[in-house]
């Protein structure tokens, strides 16, 4: 009983580990200012983003040009899971997005939004 115990401490413990490394890993690559935009049908809406961290807070500084001064800046918290997927919110709902390390960009869309809203920064 005690070792099954320990086991399951120390396999909880990993996880945690494990899921932070990834994390961290997935921030290295996505850390600093990304151009992009929103696209809808044939259209598109300019959007820029940095990825930075303050105080162990991954963050995101969103400006949305055709929103400027009065909207169009936006400091939101940046969430990023075991899988690599990275989750935060914008103007216009919250992105689900991922990193390619070998094409340097990140892709993704809005979530729950008919007709779909993609999300494509470089």
């Amino acid at each position: 009983m005690v070792r099954s115990l320990i086991f399951f401490s120390w396999f909880l413990w990993s996880l945690t580990l494990s899921g932070q490394s990834r994390q961290d890993e997935v921030f290295e690559s996505m850390e600093g200012y990304w151009e992009g935009a929103f696209l809808k049908n044939n259209s598109y809406q300019k959007f820029d983003v940095r990825f930075y961290k303050e105080e162990a807070k991954l963050l995101s500084m969103q400006v949305m040009e055709e929103w400027h001064p009065q909207f169009g800046e936006f400091v939101l918290p940046v969430e990023i899971d075991s899988l690599g997927l990275i989750r935060f919110n914008t103007g216009l709902g919250k992105a689900v997005m991922r990193v390619d390390k070998t094409s340097l960009e990140m892709i993704g869309e809005l979530e729950g939004l008919v007709p779909t809203i993609y999300v494509h920064l470089k």
